[in-house]
């Protein structure tokens, strides 16, 4: 019970977000829509770890891609692949449709993280980005092994680490979110993908240190 409620919360709070700020849920006051600095940091390290990686005509997954415009920046910096951007929200999904309308190698689709409408190893390239934390702390596995199923090659994820100073002191609510966040430990993300047959291979931190970065962007290649 307690799962369905975290995602009926955090499901109206991102609707709510589509509806009255064009899927900037962090903007308000109608000021200029704008992205967080830490957002744009993740999504640069994002797209400097995915240039080496890349061959042409690539299939990318965009996993929780909100309103959607990663991935039409991921579909511009990569223009030869082909981008699937996947989220729960209805609306988040409408107006990626609306940002990307006649671009050829970037969609939408609606979908849920835990159980995915694609075949094994479907995607060269999966990135979840500002996604994971939203996934209930006792479905965390279960999201990390579907990511894993549906890709072939590489997985980057952007986390919210738990072992740092900045999540002891300011909680797990963001924003006006009533349902909570999951930030979760880098060690236990490595020890279930590497479960899932994956081996890290690049990492970034916010900070120098882990135990002051609240945000780690992770690469995984499948292994063998």
């Amino acid at each position: 019970m307690e799962n369905k409620n975290h995602y009926y919360e955090t499901g109206q709070y991102f609707r709510k977000a589509a509806l009255r700020r064009n899927g900037f849920y962090g903007n308000q006051n109608n000021r200029k829509l704008k992205h967080h600095l830490v957002q744009l940091w993740v999504r640069k390290k994002i797209l400097q770890l995915i240039k080496p990686l890349y061959k042409e005509g690539d299939k990318v997954l965009d996993a929780g891609c909100g309103r959607g415009d990663f991935s039409l920046e991921i579909s511009r910096y990569f223009k030869n692949s082909q981008v699937i951007g996947l989220d729960c929200v209805d609306e988040m999904i409408e107006i990626g449709k609306r940002l990307t309308k006649n671009k050829k190698n970037v969609s939408f689709q609606k979908g849920d993280i835990l159980n995915m409408p694609f075949p094994n190893n479907y995607f060269d390239i999966t990135i979840c980005n500002n996604t994971f934390h939203h996934i209930h702390k006792d479905d965390q596995k279960k999201a990390l092994a579907e990511l894993s199923r549906v890709t072939k090659n590489f997985l980057i994820l952007e986390i919210k680490n738990k072992k740092n100073l900045y999540t002891m002191i300011r909680g797990k609510k963001i924003d006006k979110l009533k349902a909570e966040v999951y930030p979760i430990h880098l060690k236990k993300l490595e020890n279930v993908l590497v479960k899932q047959g994956f081996i890290k291979t690049a990492i970034k931190k916010y900070m120098f240190f882990e135990i002051l970065s609240p945000w780690i962007v992770i690469c995984f290649k499948r292994n063998g």
